[in-house]
């Protein structure tokens, strides 16, 4: 039997496993840190993200390259969006300095949660399947959900974790639907390789088919729940307003 080797480049992830790395570390720190002084463990994880996104922009004008047999992809508009999104992980980790000092929230628990939902975005950035995809996705939207509903002790914030764990679980089963449909039809969960399906020898009857319609149409529904675009927003105004943001 053929044994085959994956390609599998870990460089390529570096900001990825730094930021698990981080995550795993402000969740140590916290264990003996005290109540007054949780907000060092904010300033570890800022320290950390500003790190990670100068060690993102590292990989900037390097060309595309993929890695985990594919399902991976670093190239410049992925290490664009990190930079981005950490970036701006590093500004909501500022205000939310101040923010948990005025409401007197004593968790080292909501920075944790805050990186491994920043992880589950870079993983979708360089998503290259649409199951690599779908899993940042749900890491993301799982760590969300619990920021959503960080404040138990409020009752709006609660009915809005609710609610968006309930519309989000919702959508998410919806989404993997309609990849499902979609990999019937193509062969692949590659995001490349379904363009290709599609642009290649009876793409055009893959394209017409009703069944491959209807998935497409749910994977439009599904992703537009997640960006809350219109009609799917239903549940935005709720976990706004529940939510705890500076």
């Amino acid at each position: 039997m053929q044994v085959v080797i994956p390609d599998i480049a870990l460089s390529l992830a570096l900001p990825e496993i730094g930021l698990a790395i981080l995550v795993c570390a402000v969740l140590i720190l916290d264990l003996f840190v005290s109540l007054e002084n949780k907000s060092r463990v904010g300033v570890v994880a800022f320290v950390g993200v500003v790190i990670l996104a100068r060690v993102a922009f590292g990989q900037w004008g390097e060309g595309a390259r993929t890695t985990f047999s594919g399902f991976y992809v670093v190239d410049n508009l992925s290490v664009f969006v990190k930079v981005c999104v950490l970036l701006c992980t590093a500004i909501s980790i500022l205000l939310l300095l101040q923010y948990a000092k005025v409401e007197k929230i004593n968790y080292g628990e909501l920075y944790a949660m805050l990186l491994f939902s920043v992880f589950g975005m870079l993983v979708m950035a360089s998503g290259n399947d649409l199951i690599t995809v779908y899993l940042g996705l749900e890491t993301m939207s799982i760590s969300i959900y619990v920021l959503v509903a960080f404040m138990r002790h409020d009752p709006l914030s609660r009915e809005a974790g609710l609610k968006y764990f309930l519309m989000g679980a919702f959508a998410s089963g919806i989404l993997l639907y309609g990849m499902a449909l979609t990999y019937g039809f193509t062969g692949t969960t590659s995001i490349r390789g379904i363009a290709a399906a599609f642009s290649g020898p009876g793409g055009a009857a893959i394209a017409q088919n009703p069944v491959m319609i209807f998935g497409l149409i749910l994977l439009v529904a599904g992703f537009g729940f997640k960006l809350a675009l219109s009609p799917f927003h239903m549940w935005l105004p709720d976990a706004y307003t529940g939510a705890p943001t500076p």
